[in-house]
């Protein structure tokens, strides 16, 4: 597994401005986990916040476009005891009020979540032990089980018959959000080449931070600053919910398309195992770039926010290179 450090600055990494880099600030004064974690962790929630009720549009003009889900399939790796878990509790505490059921602990992957998803079309799945989850989802991967990581995350579930085969209901829309975790030796240790070729991983955005410093655990929120972030993901809500698309500008789309043809280019230079892992980070990022701009209070997508969106996917990038199976 090759270790390099992503050289990738936090602050080119999200907006200037607005929710995210005070939530960022914040967090980082209760902790001593990598910030890039506390980033990746308010992402994520958010966008399972906005993803009910907004999308990221792109236009080409023509009458072609393009509707991309907000959800995200985030997994925070690193050595244990770097925070990850308290990183995601943190996220979790203030994004709680808007997530209320939705928000579940999913045990034996694949077929816990089949049965999840008939009573919630949208859960938040916060896993903390994401290597027993990945064992888990590995026991149910026969049977169509990749296939069924692929339609969930294009959104849609057909309820199907275990036992005899075929389906048993209609296929119905579903935003499923991953909020993972867990050592990076564990991860590699409880998955296989196959796993990371098709299905569940490679839709995964993989964020690998290091060994932290020793010392105590973490503050609770101050319950001032947790009013300010409340509110201000009421206020996203609100802006998202009105213009019900986020549009992307023309020269925003434009700076997206030249990012993922230089991504494509620099995935015909690795292996095919990291090709296939690296395959959908531009559609994270142009995911990422909407959740920037309500997180700003705008549904238009500026430049701004697809830099910040490409240079986070840069860093994601630079963090599934790092990452590869034992066997």
């Amino acid at each position: 597994m090759n270790r390099r450090p992503s050289t990738v600055p936090l602050p080119v990494m999200m907006p200037s401005r607005g929710l995210l880099p005070y939530y960022v600030s914040e967090a980082s004064k209760l902790t001593r986990a990598p910030a890039v974690y506390h980033l990746a962790s308010i992402v994520t929630l958010l966008g399972a916040i906005l993803d009910p009720i907004s999308c990221a549009y792109l236009s080409w003009g023509g009458g072609l476009f393009r509707r991309e889900r907000l959800f995200l399939w985030m997994l925070l790796v690193g050595p244990s005891g770097n925070k990850k878990t308290y990183s995601s509790e943190l996220a979790i505490k203030a994004t709680a009020p808007f997530l209320g059921s939705r928000l579940v602990s999913s045990e034996g992957g694949r077929r816990a979540l089949e049965d999840m998803l008939l009573e919630e079309p949208n859960p938040v799945v916060h896993e903390t032990e994401a290597g027993g989850w990945f064992a888990g989802n590995r026991a149910g991967y026969m049977d169509e089980g990749a296939s069924f990581w692929t339609k969930v995350y294009d959104g849609y579930h057909t309820p199907r018959n275990r036992a005899g085969g075929g389906t048993v209901g209609k296929r119905f829309k579903v935003g499923v959000t991953l909020l993972l975790m867990g050592p990076d030796s564990e991860i590699v240790r409880t998955t296989r080449a196959q796993d990371w070729k098709g299905g569940l991983v490679p839709r995964l955005c993989t964020c690998r931070a290091g060994r932290i410093e020793r010392g105590p655990g973490g503050a609770e929120w101050p319950a001032r600053q947790l009013a300010i972030i409340r509110r201000g993901i009421e206020r996203a809500i609100e802006v998202a919910a009105t213009a019900h698309y986020l549009r992307l500008t023309r020269q925003a789309r434009e700076l997206w398309e030249r990012w993922q043809d230089r991504h494509e280019r620099k995935m015909a230079t690795v292996s095919d195992l990291h090709e296939n892992i690296g395959s959908r980070i531009p559609w994270h990022v142009l995911r990422v770039s909407a959740i920037y701009a309500a997180s700003r209070l705008s549904a238009t997508v500026e430049t701004s926010d697809v830099v910040a969106a490409c240079n986070f996917g840069r860093f994601l990038r630079d963090c599934s290179l790092s990452m590869e199976p034992v066997s």
